[in-house]
């Protein structure tokens, strides 16, 4: 399995040239250009002309094939990520030529290529129309198998390789504590947190193994919620010594095993942030969720648990979020409380979310220069995601050649091999 992964990647980076030098330390970019760094933007469905209707505005298509809209706006605004949907994945060619083509758009820009991420767990959560299907989580943590976990790990990153998707937001690492849970339960390795570690680690180093980015999530944990924070802002009641008896072994595992990016979670842990903030939904006061949190993502993550890579939100255009906040000041307090990389503050699906997105990083821009936001910290957040690129080889990303990318893609995303080991009851993988 791993001379054929290594096989794959040889070949893909072989077969093709870059297009050009780009900047790749912070110290050569515009404050503008680090903060754009810092976005992790989406186009999961576009329209080239702003809906003038609700019912327009529901019946956006999937952005599958690239325009010269999206391209122009990757180009002006250089983000350091993308994110990408089932919407945009309906095949390995399609997935594969939108991949290279967004990479070009903001590599011929003179920008450092993007992470390319998107959520692909297993189970439930698979975004590869046509990838391998893995029984998930829950599944694996039934089995108690290291192997099983390990070899999924290796079959989701080495097939996300194949596309040019370079990240992976997973494994995840909540503790399925509470069985009212609506969006983690099977996406959980199981209720005991020794175990849900020892499994998180294996599928890291299957993620490894094939050269993926993995993001570890949600932290400080959303195995304990009641309510989904897509819709709700979720609470998590428990005293300090249970959160650290709990929810945090996992994640310190995660760390001590050598994670790069744990992926922040929108909920309100009282005993590690008791701060009290107006909503803006209703004016209520409310605990300062985890992504809003110096106290968690700082004192508590990097400096009391000693992570020092990247710290990535979780979409920030979740209600858990977003209605209680809004999209310029979520932006600039995630920022306040230590995250690097800022999921989605706008979901863009026409010209006017672009505006938007534009609008809130120029409200970054004035943060800085009022100094609310540290210029030295948005500097070193820019070098831990110039860092984390240069170690997985994002930097020396390739562009063109896209049927032989296409061909070699083929023959790794659900073939026999992967379809073989994806069943437990396979000599492969048991």
């Amino acid at each position: 399995m791993k001379k054929r992964l290594a096989l794959c990647c040889l070949l893909i980076a072989s077969m093709v040239t870059p297009v050009m030098a780009v900047a790749a330390r912070e110290d050569e970019m515009s404050l503008r250009q680090m903060i754009t760094q810092k976005l992790m933007i989406d186009f999961a469905s576009w329209s080239s002309t702003d809906p003038g209707t609700a019912e327009e505005a529901g019946n956006i298509p999937p952005f599958t094939r690239m325009t010269d809209d999206v391209a122009e706006i990757l180009a002006r605004i250089q983000p350091g990520s993308v994110i990408l949907f089932r919407n945009n994945l309906p095949s390995t060619q399609e997935a594969v030529k939108l991949v290279d083509d967004m990479q070009s758009a903001v590599v011929s820009s003179g920008a450092p290529a993007m992470l390319v991420a998107t959520d692909q767990e297993g189970g439930r959560i698979t975004r590869l129309v046509q990838g391998t299907s893995l029984p998930g989580n829950l599944a694996i943590g039934a089995s108690g198998s290291e192997d099983n976990a390990r070899k999924s790990g290796e079959i989701i990153g080495s097939e996300l390789n194949a596309l040019g998707i370079n990240m992976v937001c997973a494994p995840d690492a909540d503790v399925f504590s509470n069985p009212l849970n609506p969006i983690i339960n099977t996406r959980s390795f199981g209720c005991d947190p020794k175990e849900v570690s020892r499994l998180s680690i294996a599928m890291l180093e299957g993620f490894k193994n094939t050269g993926t980015v993995a993001a570890a999530k949600h932290f400080p944990g959303h195995g304990d919620t009641a309510t989904d924070s897509h819709t709700s802002l979720p609470i998590v009641d428990r005293d300090i010594d249970s959160v650290r008896a709990l929810e945090l072994v996992p994640f310190q595992a995660l760390i001590d095993a050598g994670v790069d990016v744990i992926m922040t979670a929108h909920i309100q842990y009282p005993a590690l942030d008791d701060t009290r903030v107006k909503s803006e939904l209703n004016g209520e006061m409310i605990y300062l969720p985890a992504t809003l949190s110096r106290r968690i993502l700082t004192d508590l993550l990097r400096d009391e648990m000693g992570f020092e890579g990247v710290i990535m939100t979780d979409a920030l255009n979740m209600d858990a979020v977003a209605e209680h906040f809004g999209v310029e000041e979520a932006l600039i307090m995630t920022f306040e409380a230590g995250a690097d990389i800022a999921t989605m503050p706008v979901r863009l699906t026409s010209p006017k979310d672009v505006e938007r997105l534009e609008s809130a990083v120029s409200a970054v821009e004035k943060a800085v220069e009022d100094g609310r936001l540290d210029i030295e910290d948005i500097k070193e957040s820019c070098s831990r995601i110039l860092a984390l690129k240069e170690k997985y080889g994002v930097m020396n990303t390739r562009i063109g050649n896209v049927d032989e990318k296409t061909r070699v893609a083929r023959e790794v995303v659900a073939n026999g091999e992967h379809r073989n080991a994806s069943s437990f009851s396979s000599p492969q993988i048991h």
